[in-house]
């Protein structure tokens, strides 16, 4: 009985809804039809292209409304959301690589002072490689070409700076090379909180920079090999922990991002309709005016 009786609701509410679904098919074979006669008699069928004209179709509509709403694919959003996130992390990237020039610069010192020795190796690779880098990538940050390839290239800095590490690790004596694993860590950490890097671009670069390190410490470094093992095991941990954190931040600056354009298109709205109201309120008021007068002028006769 029950079985029935939703059943009969099930079609009342159907039949309810087929007015709307037959108009709603009828828009859609009127569209179509359009859309086929344009593609069978536009005299440059080269030039048809459906995709931009049902685009350009649903945006006319949109702007009929009012002029603020716009249809968007996902792309789209995706390439906004891209820009927003470029635009929001420059002067932070730019910040980082101020920082890490003049870290890696002060380190030097340390390596003047406590290995003397390899004084000259030490200078040519912070100091005529890697740090030259460095101030190219700043530089080239204040390019239009760097919008593009800010992704790209904050990664292979991160790698590269890791490459110059991990080379002084292995020309420094055994008693020191241990040292330098903390400039390892500080390249990761850089690389997973500070450079705004994304979350695959972020993992990629933590990645191979751990790669790199640990092979090249287990086949050419002196170094112990219980403190080449715990190494690796921190590099795993960091990149691990690093790995979250920067998927995390994606999502937080995408969550942000999507939330804001919603809030937007929700002002927007809200704008065109206390213009709408205003402008009721103003013909309403005009009217009453109108009537008033027309009154007081009958009294007056």
């Amino acid at each position: 009985m029950k079985k029935k009786i939703f059943a009969l609701v099930m079609l009342f509410v159907f039949a309810l809804n087929v007015p709307a679904y037959a108009a709603y098919d009828n828009y859609g074979e009127k569209f179509q039809d359009i859309m086929d006669l344009i593609e069978e008699n536009y005299y440059d069928k080269d030039a048809v292209d459906k995709d931009a004209l049902f685009k350009k179709a649903v945006n006319s509509m949109l702007n009929s409304l009012d002029p603020y709403s716009a249809y968007m694919e996902n792309k789209e959003l995706e390439n906004h959301f891209l820009v927003h996130y470029y635009n929001t992390s420059l002067n932070k990237v730019r910040l980082s690589l101020f920082i890490a020039i003049i870290f890696y610069a002060l380190f030097g010192i340390i390596d003047a002072a406590f290995i003397p020795d390899f004084e000259n190796k030490y200078v040519f690779i912070r100091y005529l490689l890697v740090i030259p880098t460095l101030i190219a990538v700043l530089a080239f940050s204040f390019t239009r070409l760097y919008k593009k390839k800010i992704q790209f290239v904050s990664a292979c800095l991160v790698v590269a700076s890791n490459v110059g590490v991990v080379v002084m690790t292995v020309l420094a004596p055994t008693s020191f090379s241990n040292f330098y694993f903390q400039g390892i860590l500080l390249i990761l950490i850089t690389n997973y909180g500070f450079l705004r890097q994304r979350f695959i671009w972020a993992t990629a670069a933590g990645l191979i920079s751990s790669i790199i390190y640990i092979v090249v410490t287990f086949i050419y470094s002196d170094l112990p090999f219980l403190q080449a093992l715990m190494n690796s095991f921190f590099l795993i941990t960091i990149n691990t922990i690093g790995i979250f954190i920067a998927r995390h931040n994606e999502r937080y600056a995408r969550r942000y991002y999507f939330v804001n354009h919603l809030l937007t298109i929700e002002r927007v709205k809200l704008r065109t309709l206390n213009s709408r109201l205003e402008a009721k309120i103003k013909d309403k008021a005009s009217q009453i005016n109108m009537q008033r007068n027309i009154v007081a002028g009958q009294n007056n006769e």
